[in-house]
């Protein structure tokens, strides 16, 4: 939920961005200046300097060929920071008060929605976009995201259906 996070984002939380939730790849850390982040009402959104070496090129290139195409995040909930509501046939969970202590780059992402892109060393990330500008979504930007995000809806709702049936 919009605030969720923060006390992480804008207080003293030491926060990584990672590849796959692996701590052995930092791409940037906040402590260190090389991961800056805030929140919009639509999520975390952050500016990083990625390190020039092999395994972090490596992942551009993978993100630019779209073989990595999402995001994940690492946190934990505050007690009485999380509820649980059915929404038709799906049940969502409503992060309210967490701890982020880690964005990720991920092939197999808990959270099918994110995206991410690669264009430019510097570029802004906004809800798992890398933008040139963070203010700006080109035309044709907008609509591979509303495409990609109409894929991964249905892939959440196909999910929750399953879910349901098992759990």
């Amino acid at each position: 939920m919009p605030g969720a996070f923060r006390e992480s984002v804008e207080g003293g939380d030491d926060v990584l961005f990672l590849l796959q939730h692996d701590t052995r790849y930092v791409f940037g850390r906040k402590r260190s200046g090389t991961l800056k982040l805030h929140e919009t009402e639509k999520g975390v959104v952050f500016e990083n300097t990625p390190p020039d070496i092999s395994w972090a090129r490596d992942s551009i290139v993978s993100i630019k060929r779209q073989d990595i195409t999402n995001m994940s995040f690492g946190f934990s909930v505050y007690p009485g920071g999380m509820d649980y509501e059915r929404e038709g046939d799906n049940v969502v969970r409503h992060v309210r008060h967490g701890k982020l202590f880690e964005v990720s780059l991920c092939t197999f992402p808990v959270y099918e929605t994110t995206t991410v892109m690669a264009r430019a060393a510097g570029a802004f990330i906004v809800d798992g976009v890398v933008l040139e500008d963070p203010h700006y979504v080109s035309e044709e930007d907008a609509k591979k995201l509303d495409e990609q995000n109409n894929k991964f809806k249905i892939s959440d709702e196909r999910f929750q259906s399953l879910r349901e049936k098992f759990l």
